[in-house]
């Protein structure tokens, strides 16, 4: 059978069309979960490279090229050309490969389908006979396995020596280091910037907590050491307002108040005396997890407020037998007034002792049986605004009558440990994070009386001069390396009536 003129003519058009079809991922399928692997690498050979030699890396799938540019650099730094097409990245110099060199790729590389790789490559070439293979390994604990960690070596001075990545593992090595006298190791979760001190403050992350050595390098990422400044000051009348912070707090503050100028409750309120005449100059000290540092700052503010609204009663609870009670701000009490009072047995009606513990919290002497009488007119803000006009009646405390006794376990706890520190453990519950903390002796610790659940339990060196926080370490105004830690492998299932005994090694 023969084809017309006209039949063969659509016949080459329509195979033209087919073979020219745009080449993308195959339609239909599982979806690819699986990240791209390095399989081949050529030259095969990484010394004796020529000064232009060019290498070729091939993937076992098409590499997505966008962003090569970004995901790949030359350590120490050179301009180099990326040609990254289907399975293969071919990298050269713009001008000459260095004596030594190392090449490295990011773990941000992604096939077509957003799979970026499980490690970051590195690859070191000589143009001579000869390269330093040792390595220098560590790991990353308390990561996102979703996030990609940045790894740098620095120097005293602040500056970069290299970078790498940790593998969604946590795990991570430098190579091609010779000398590593006085460096240590920075992680942050992104990526780490040439000025990276402020970092810390934005970022999780983790510090060095020993000498940079090739075979014992954990780094513990914990979260970033904010430094918070002051966005505005609410004053509700002329001698009391709130100074609220950029990281979500609020300092209570007390202006020319007779009553509590001269005594200082406790460290959440700020007092200050002020003449109305200049700008009101804010400034005092703060912490962190780990560091105090100091916030100041001014502002305008002149006499004049109005405040008409009454204080209230926040909350009252029993703490230890005694009976406190939360306002909603600070509050002076009528030393001249029967406040609070109870009927006894016989009727009789009996004042109570009270004190302050702070400006908005009193503590009275009741205990939790008794319907509690409050003088509301004994009691008002520091613009003279009562409580209320007339009494208020607390009532018996709510009392717990489940009497069924609930199945609670024990972790006790070994650890294997060689410092000179005081040791801290903490154990966490995994379903809703509650820890608790217990100062650690002779190298054993017990938790008593734990809800049945699953939990996480880990010990590290109390080095921290603010609270009993993990100390993470700092950068500025000098390197101070973090505390050394010591994490249980898996998390632990606490049963009731069950005693758990377990041995932590802290390295």
């Amino acid at each position: 059978m023969f084809l017309s003129f006209k039949n063969l003519f659509f016949l080459t058009i329509l195979l033209i069309i087919s073979g020219c079809a745009s080449i993308g991922s195959p339609s239909g399928g599982d979806i690819d979960k699986t990240s791209p692997k390095l399989i081949s690498i050529f030259p095969t050979s990484h010394i004796n490279i020529d000064d232009r030699q060019s290498i070729k890396l091939i993937f076992n799938e098409r590499i997505n090229p966008l962003s090569l540019k970004s995901y790949i650099r030359i350590e120490p730094s050179i301009d180099i050309y990326i040609n990254g097409k289907n399975n293969e990245i071919k990298i050269s110099p713009v001008d000459i490969w260095p004596n030594n060199f190392k090449i490295f790729i990011s773990r941000n590389i992604s096939d077509y389908h957003g799979n970026s790789l499980n490690s970051p490559i590195e690859l070191l070439y000589s143009k001579s006979d000869f390269i330093d293979s040792k390595k220098i390994n560590g790991q990353l604990f308390n990561i996102d396995n979703s996030k990609i960690y940045e790894v740098a070596l620095i120097n005293k001075n602040y500056s970069i020596i290299s970078k790498t990545e940790s593998d969604n593992l946590g795990n991570f090595s430098f190579t091609g280091i010779e000398d590593i006298d006085s460096l240590f190791i920075l992680a942050i979760e992104g990526s780490i910037k040439n000025d990276f001190k402020n970092s810390i403050r934005t970022h999780k992350y983790g510090l060095s907590n020993r000498d940079l050595n090739y075979d014992l390098n954990p780094i513990y990422i914990s979260e970033p050491v904010f430094k918070a400044k002051i966005n505005n000051i609410v004053f509700l009348n002329d001698y009391y307002g709130k100074i609220n912070l950029s990281d979500g707090n609020s300092i209570p503050l007390i202006l020319n108040h007779s009553k509590f100028y001269n005594e200082i409750y406790n460290d959440n309120f700020l007092y200050i005396k002020y003449d109305f005449k200049d700008s009101l100059l804010i400034d005092f000290n703060y912490k962190n997890t780990i560091e105090e540092y100091n916030i100041n700052s001014s502002i305008a503010f002149s006499k004049g407020i109005q405040d008409t609204l009454s204080p209230y009663i926040m909350d009252n609870f029993f703490s230890n037998d005694s009976l406190f009670f939360k306002f909603s701000e600070p509050i002076s009490l009528n030393h001249n007034t029967e406040i609070f009072s109870f009927i006894n047995k016989d009727s009789i009606k009996t004042n109570i002792r009270y004190k302050y513990i702070s400006p908005d919290l009193i503590f009275i002497n009741a205990d939790n049986d008794k319907e509690i009488n409050v003088n509301c007119l004994g009691i008002s803000d520091l613009n003279y605004n009562n409580l209320c006009d007339t009494v208020l009646v607390v009532p018996k405390a709510n009392v717990d009558l489940d009497n069924n006794v609930k199945a609670f376990g024990t972790v006790n706890g070994n650890i294997n440990y060689e410092g000179n520190e005081i040791l801290i453990a903490e154990i966490v519950n995994t379903s809703n994070n509650d820890f608790i903390r217990k100062n650690i002796t002779d190298n054993q610790f017990s938790f008593e009386n734990l809800v049945p659940g699953e939990y996480k339990i880990w010990v590290y060196e109390n080095t921290n001069n603010v609270s009993s926080n993990y100390f993470s370490g700092i950068l500025e105004p000098k390197i101070i390396k973090s505390a050394k830690f010591g994490i249980y492998p898996s998390n632990l299932t606490v049963r009731g009536n069950w005693v758990n005994t377990i041995t932590i090694n802290l390295k």
